[in-house]
């Protein structure tokens, strides 16, 4: 079953980095379709994991896979950025663009969990900062 599946590993990951099986960083996972207001839900339809946020009463589809392994990439790469986002606030290089200290932090956290995600949101971030590179005040 894909969802214990996912369940199991998403845990095991999120060990990894210090995360406890109740933090807030992780997903809803509904097995009733049931989606949580203001926060990433995953949801189990026809064989496909779909990552959904609602805000507001709107339902935004992020991400949808039936593997496994792309999809815990995609909630990895939203938990790490959020973990990267706090502490690059409270280690702000000042004339830094802080993207540096973040996307720095991210793909260290990345990592940790495997070094695959870490090469594949690397080739993110580099596509990233061609579009909108670092800025040095």
């Amino acid at each position: 079953m894909m969802i214990e599946e996912l369940k199991g590993k998403l845990f095991v990951y999120g060990r990894k980095i210090n995360l406890n099986d109740g933090n807030a960083l992780y997903p809803h996972i509904s097995l009733d379709g049931n989606i949580l207001p203001e926060r990433n839900n995953v949801v189990f339809e026809n064989g496909v994991l779909k990552y959904i946020f609602s805000e507001r009463g709107i339902i935004t589809l992020m991400f949808e896979s039936d593997n496994l392994d792309d999809f815990l990439f995609q909630i990895f790469k939203d938990i790490t950025f959020e973990m990267a986002l706090t502490f690059e606030v409270s280690n702000r290089v000042e004339n830094q663009d802080f993207r540096r200290v973040l996307f720095s932090k991210q793909l260290e956290i990345l990592n940790i969990i495997d070094e695959t995600y870490k090469e594949r949101a690397a080739q993110e971030i580099k596509d990233i900062l061609k579009v909108s590179p670092f800025n040095d005040y």
